[in-house]
């Protein structure tokens, strides 16, 4: 079972794919945002993955809400790429490298 899919049967097992409606879950998305947004520009790494996470699962089910017969896509056989901590940076890593130059 996918992320995905266990994001689903959770929405389903709250009535929340049959029983909502696209608007309801773009407001909450406009909330999660909002809240992602609150944690980029306090630089709060915690709250900004967190908000990234809600935001996914919002989306998810505003998609399941908005093509509930839509063909689920086969399990992937492999996992997902992985980032590997050297490619990380933090903004005080990003502030201080250097800036490619401006062209003319």
């Amino acid at each position: 079972m996918t992320m995905f899919d266990k994001i689903r049967s959770w929405a389903h097992d709250r009535n929340l794919i049959a029983g909502g409606t696209p608007q309801a879950q773009l407001n909450k998305l406009m909330e999660e945002i909002g809240e992602l947004a609150h944690g980029v520009n306090k630089n709060r790494n915690a709250e900004v993955m967190d908000g990234i996470g809600d935001a996914v699962v919002v989306m998810t089910i505003m998609a399941a809400v908005s093509w509930p017969t839509s063909v689920s896509l086969p399990p992937s056989s492999t996992s997902p790429p992985r980032i590997p901590p050297s490619a990380i940076t933090t903004p005080a890593q990003e502030a201080t490298s250097s800036l490619p130059s401006r062209v003319t």
